[in-house]
Order: structure tokens, then C-alpha cells, then sequence
């Protein structure tokens, strides 16, 4: 993307993703936009061609896909389908964006200004563009409220201060944020997603206030259950589901004794998952001691599979006390270590001695050695929590 961005002729070692991805997609209709030798728009084309019927697709998947075939068939000679212009227009929002990404109006805005017609649609992505720009002319991806509100409430609850204090707010803020699908979008403004919803309803138990939401919520959850009895992450046909998004919902319908969602399934495909894979992965942060803190709580600490996977995690404790993000990792982070003692607490597995009691602050980031890969964060998707998202990794610490 870089390459695209400054103009490069060439680009050395392309990534290849497959046809469906939206990456993939996004990095050939920026291609094409800026008229990069690398960019064609056949094969833009025929990506969105292979990308099949958009029903059922996440709003942002939608949106691109028909900004994209506007884009082939302008760039190509070809008239416009009938029809492609207007369904691109209903997917943009009342503020002018498209699912609050500034990308993603930028592509639907060259797609729609490029039909030659002056449209609304036009003027009001381009006010949304203009809006969104930073002082320092940059755009950044959205922050994620309803999502890092719910994980701090997940985190912090039961501390003194912050239940006499911060509880309270936050605890209306998710439930005002509730969808009128009866889910949460992990952002005010877009579609509902399995996982903060799985969270808000974390964030909510054993309050009075879950009984305003639980029903709605309920609803959600078996439309959106998948009929193998698991669940993805987004309301989209084609995701595939997760292991620690199922074991989210799993312990949101287990945290609700009231809420009748059968798990039964999605528990034992979680404890297959153990014993296929050598152990419990996850889908949205690679790190072993996310796994097993999400999964472990999920099926529940008792069981072999949770224990035996905690006191994995030990022999990744590095001579500092601490654990680092990926195997071999060359320091201790803050994030991956508050999560491996939540696993081990938990469990009832003890971290090697005398290292747990060495943790803070001196061992956990705040003297990296310069080494191959530092600074790497890897949080999955569209943007990198050390710079957007600083809310995401900061629950991890604090629940350890």
C-alpha cells in the first residue's frame, strides 16, 4: 500500500491474498486510481467478480465492492451497469462517510465523482473527507468506543475508585449503545458485530441493567449463531467462525444464567480445537496467553484442557518474570504478561517463583533492547493498537 501511496513503478515482492479478500480488492482499486503500472482494471474486475453475491456481506465489504466495479468498468470505457451508482449511494451514512471509514469514502467518493453526474452523494463524501482530515493533514481510523469501553469495565470492575467513579457512566453508556438489531457495533454508527456484543453483555452481568438489554440481546445471538452452533466475528457470509469470539459468546450466555442461547456445541467444538491443534489459538490477537485466558474461561478453569494449557504458559515465562508476545520473544510485554497471570490465577497454576513478584515496573516494556521486529504489535486487523487503538492492549495489563 505503501508503494501505491508514493507512486512506486514497480513493487518488488507483491503480497498475494485471496481473490475474496477485501485487501486484496483494496490494494488493486487503489492501484488503479492512481494509475500504478501495477494496477489493471480486468483484474479489478474480475476480483469483484469473484467475490459473488454481496448479500449478507459486511456493510464496508458492500460498499467497496461496488466502488470498485464502478471504477473497472469507468477506468475500462464501459457504461456503468444500471442500478450500481444508486446501490453504492445507499450504503453511505447520514454524516456522508461510508461505515465510518476514511478509506473507504475516499474510494466510493472517486467511484461516485467519476460518474461526471453532480450528485449529493458527491458533495456530502466530500464534506466527510474535509471534516475528517487532522491538523497535521492525516486521516486516522476510527476509535473504537462501545468496544474499549466494554473491555475497561471488564477489566477494572471491583477496584475501589473506579466502581465509586467510572462505573456508573459506563454502564449506561453500553446500554444506550445497544444496536436495534440487538447487538453491539464495537463503533457507534456501524453494523453490530459478535464479539462486542459478546463483551457489552460481559461488561453488564450482574447488574440490574442486563435485564433491559437481555432479551434483544438474546435474539441476536441465535440469529447470528451459526448452524454448526459457532459463531463469527461480523454478520457477514463470508467469515468463518473464531475460536476466541465463540468463547466470548460462550461466556457472556454462561456470565446470563436467563439468556437461552444453547452453547453446548460451540464448548465442545472449543475443547476439540485443543486437542486438533495442540493447544487453543486465536483468531484477533496471536498471542498464546490471550488464547488461554479467553478460551480457559470459556470452558471453564476446571476442565484438563484449561489446566494443562496454563501451565504451558509457563514455560514461556521469560527469567524476568514476565511473558513476551510472541515465542522467543527477545522482552517481557505488558499486555501478553497481564494475560498469562490471569490464565494462571485463574486456573489455580502458580508462575514460576520468585519472577511474579518482579513484574512492575521494571520488566514489562519499559527497557526494550533493540531487536529484529520491535515495536511489532500483533493485534490483527485494520489498524495497529500502539498507535490508534491505545485502549485495546491496556485491559490485558490490568487484569493481570
Amino acid at each position: 500500500m505503501r508503494h501505491t501511496a508514493l507512486g512506486a513503478d514497480t513493487i518488488a515482492a507483491p503480497v498475494r491474498f485471496p481473490a475474496s479478500s477485501g485487501r486484496a480488492l483494496l490494494l488493486e482499486v487503489l492501484a488503479v486510481c492512481t494509475g500504478s503500472p501495477s494496477g489493471e482494471p480486468r483484474r479489478l474486475r474480475e476480483l469483484v467478480t469473484a467475490a459473488g453475491p454481496r448479500a449478507g456481506m459486511k456493510q464496508w465489504h458492500r460498499a467497496l465492492l461496488a466502488a470498485a466495479e464502478i471504477i473497472a468498468h469507468l477506468r475500462l470505457g464501459d457504461a456503468v451497469p444500471s442500478g450500481l451508482v444508486e446501490a453504492l449511494e445507499r450504503e453511505q451514512g447520514e454524516d456522508g462517510g461510508f461505515c465510518l471509514m476514511p478509506a473507504t469514502t475516499a474510494i466510493a467518493y472517486t467511484a461516485l465523482s467519476g460518474t461526471g453526474r453532480d450528485r449529493s452523494s458527491v458533495r456530502r463524501c466530500r464534506e466527510y473527507l474535509r471534516r475528517g482530515q487532522n491538523h497535521d493533514g492525516t486521516w486516522r481510523y476510527l476509535s473504537f468506543d462501545i468496544w474499549d469501553t466494554t473491555l475497561m469495565v471488564r477489566s477494572l470492575r471491583g477496584v475501589p475508585a473506579f466502581d465509586e467513579h467510572l462505573l456508573r457512566p459506563a454502564l449506561d453508556f453500553v446500554v444506550r449503545t445497544q444496536s436495534l438489531d440487538g447487538g453491539w457495533a464495537c463503533k457507534q454508527g456501524i453494523e453490530s458485530d459478535n464479539d462486542t456484543t459478546s463483551s457489552a453483555l460481559l461488561a453488564l452481568a450482574g447488574t440490574a441493567r442486563a435485564r433491559r438489554v437481555l432479551p434483544a440481546a438474546t435474539r441476536y445471538l441465535r440469529r447470528a449463531q451459526r448452524p454448526d452452533g459457532l459463531w463469527t466475528t461480523w454478520q457477514s457470509v463470508d467469515d468463518i467462525p473464531s475460536t476466541d469470539v465463540t468463547a466470548h459468546v460462550v461466556s457472556a450466555v454462561t456470565a446470563h444464567p436467563s439468556a437461552a442461547v444453547d452453547v453446548s456445541r460451540a464448548a465442545e467444538w472449543l475443547l476439540a480445537q485443543y486437542e486438533e491443534s495442540a493447544g487453543w489459538s486465536a483468531q484477533w490477537y496471536p498471542n498464546a496467553a490471550y488464547a488461554v485466558a479467553e478460551i480457559g474461561e470459556a470452558v471453564g478453569w476446571a476442565h484438563r484442557a484449561s489446566r494443562t494449557a496454563a501451565r504451558g504458559l509457563l514455560d514461556r515465562q521469560r527469567p524476568d518474570g514476565g511473558w513476551p508476545l510472541d515465542p522467543g520473544g527477545w522482552w517481557s510485554d505488558h499486555a501478553a504478561t497481564g494475560l498469562a497471570l490471569t490464565a494462571c490465577l485463574r486456573s489455580g497454576v502458580r508462575p514460576h517463583p520468585p519472577h511474579s513478584t518482579t513484574l512492575w515496573p521494571s520488566s514489562c516494556g519499559s527497557r526494550r533492547p533493540t531487536a529484529p521486529g520491535a515495536g511489532h504489535q500483533p493485534w490483527r486487523g485494520p489498524a495497529r493498537s500502539s498507535t490508534t487503538c491505545p485502549c485495546t492492549p491496556m485491559p490485558s495489563r490490568l487484569r493481570g
